[in-house]
């Protein structure tokens, strides 16, 4: 199953996206798994770095479906919201996206989750 990344970052243009790789899905299920779970965690709403969302694309007919959505340490899922205390995961993700982000954008939300 393909595994699809979006920074969530802008407003009124496309964000960026890129697949993760078999290997890095995997790593990122292990990530994931790793999480203690947040009895109750909804991410605030802002402009600018909104954090990622993680989609599985099962059938193009179907379009993709939100697996989560991930922002300041705020893992929302639809069986139930992680914390992820240190953002590792949040780094983790942007560091997946190698060469789909500009290095200013990079650069931004690298400062963003420095907060």
């Amino acid at each position: 199953m393909a595994v699809e990344v979006v920074l969530n970052v802008f407003s009124g243009r496309p964000n960026p996206r890129w697949r993760l790789d078999e290997e890095q899905a995997r790593e990122l299920d292990q990530l994931l798994g790793s999480l203690e779970t947040l009895p109750e965690g909804k991410a605030e709403r802002k402009l600018g770095y909104r954090g990622f969302l993680i989609l599985n694309e099962p059938k193009p007919e179907n379009g993709p479906v939100e697996k989560a959505r991930i922002f300041h340490g705020v893992v929302e899922r639809p069986e139930g919201a992680l914390l992820d205390r240190d953002r590792s995961l949040e780094r983790w993700l942007l560091e997946s996206a190698g060469p789909a982000l500009p290095p200013e954008l990079h650069n931004l939300v690298q400062r963003e989750l420095e907060k």
